[in-house]
This record gives structure tokens, sequence and C-alpha cells, in this order.
């Protein structure tokens, strides 16, 4: 209870983004990535999502998306391991990277 209570006060960030907006954004060009595992993306994903699970995020996301510019957008099922993604991309230089708040699950 005490989780489900946390979550559904959990403030959005600046680089949470909702359903509503990713759609707007893949519309104009941005790059989905979804950061589950294989197994899950392959259970079911956003169209014209690329799959890079989160623990692979150093071997491969860095010579995918060389643009530190590009409109990116992450997510996962409950937005848990896309925003901590996020933030380690942030910290890395990426300038245009968002969040799906909540996942797809949400």
């Amino acid at each position: 209870m005490k989780t489900i209570f946390r979550h559904l006060f959990r403030q959005m960030d600046v680089y949470d983004i909702d359903l509503e907006t990713l759609y707007k954004m893949k519309a104009q060009g941005a790059k989905i990535v979804d950061v589950r595992s294989s197994r899950e993306y392959s259970e079911g994903h956003i169209a014209g999502s690329i799959n890079i699970p989160d623990y692979e995020i150093n071997k491969k996301f860095y010579n995918i998306f060389t643009n530190f510019n590009q409109l990116i957008v992450l997510y996962c099922s409950t937005g848990k391991r896309s925003k901590s993604v996020c933030r380690k991309l942030i910290r890395k230089g990426y300038k245009n990277i968002y969040n799906l708040y909540g996942g797809i699950e949400n």
C-alpha cells in the first residue's frame, strides 16, 4: 500500500512526459527507445521503438545515438528503469532526452 501511495503522488521531473506528448514527439521524428529486456519487448512494445535493454545501455546506446541533440524518448514498464537511464544519459551530455512517466503499463 505504501508503495502504491508513494507512486500516486510522485511528481514528474522536467524530462518526464505523458503518452500523448510521446506520440507528438514521435511525429516530429523522435526516436523511441524501450529499455526493457528483449523478452519484455517481444511481448509487446510501442510501434517503431527500438529495444536497448537498460543493462546494455553502455554497450549499445552511444554507438547508435552519436548526436547528443537527437530527440529521444525512453520507456519501460513502469517508468522506473527508463527514468534511471534518462538521468544517466543526461549526465553523459544528451540534451533532448525524455522519459515516459509511469511507463507503458500506466
